[in-house]
């Protein structure tokens, strides 16, 4: 198993972002909001929208998005071909790393199950 982020996996393109936000698939969770449509490549790619409406300071967005992006490096062997489009919606303060993982984790496993 490969389990590199490379740019293949990125969705990069504002033509990307809205064809997954078209007509999705969706997946809630108490932190993240998961849009997936499936795609035509023979792997999944992510996208990402962390907004300062929720969380301030820079450092804490990107945080965030580390935290996405290696979830889904690990995860990606496992999904299925679509796109997804990862929304953070929650005020956190103080983070809470293990919470924001585990979520991510069961959102990963949910969207495995259900495929």
């Amino acid at each position: 198993m490969k389990f590199l982020f490379s740019r293949k996996y990125r969705l990069l393109m504002r033509s990307q972002f809205s064809y997954v936000l078209q007509n999705p698939n969706c997946y809630r969770g108490l932190y993240f909001v998961i849009l997936g449509r499936n795609n035509k490549f023979s792997y999944p790619r992510i996208g990402l929208i962390v907004s300062s409406k929720y969380l301030k300071k820079s450092y804490q967005r990107n945080y965030i998005k580390r935290l996405i992006r290696e979830s889904f490096r690990v995860h990606k062997n496992f999904l299925f071909f679509m796109d997804f489009v990862v929304i953070y919606k929650a005020k956190l303060i103080n983070f809470k790393e293990n919470f924001l993982k585990k979520e991510l984790q069961r959102i990963w496993f949910l969207l495995y199950i259900r495929q």
